[in-house]
Parts: C-alpha cells; structure tokens; sequence
C-alpha cells in the first residue's frame, strides 16, 4: 500500500479505472475469489446494450484505484 496514495474516485465511484477482458470461466473464478477473500465490490452490473457489453466487475486495489474485469459477449 502506497504512503500516499491518490484517490480519483472518491466513495465507490468507478468512472476512472483500468479494465482487463477475462474469458467466460476466467470471470467466474475472479469474482468467486473476489468475494471469498471479502474484496469489496464496488458494483458488478452487466450491459446488453451500448460500446462495452457483458459482465462487469469494480473493485479497488489496495491504492483505492478502480479495477475493472470484463467479460464480453461479443466474440
């Protein structure tokens, strides 16, 4: 953890943050460990309509940085 971290989003806002695409089996075992290691989630949403469609997770790292993981249903 940083001794001086910044902190973009204040609360649980996730609109700055860094994304990663993980497959369909990827993100499952992602958000079970998330969860069983009682990693906050900021918010897990899933979109059929717009730019970036599929399941979403946020969750902050350690610093308070926004990390999202993504599973896309567009192939």
């Amino acid at each position: 953890k940083s001794e001086t971290p910044i902190n973009p989003n204040p609360g649980d806002g996730s609109s700055i943050h860094h994304a990663w695409y993980v497959d369909d089996d990827e993100y499952d075992r992602a958000v079970q460990y998330l969860k069983d290691n009682n990693v906050h989630i900021v918010t897990e949403d899933r979109r059929d309509t717009g730019v970036f469609t599929g399941r979403s997770v946020y969750f902050h790292d350690p610093d308070r940085n926004v990390l999202e993981l993504h599973n896309s249903n567009k192939k």
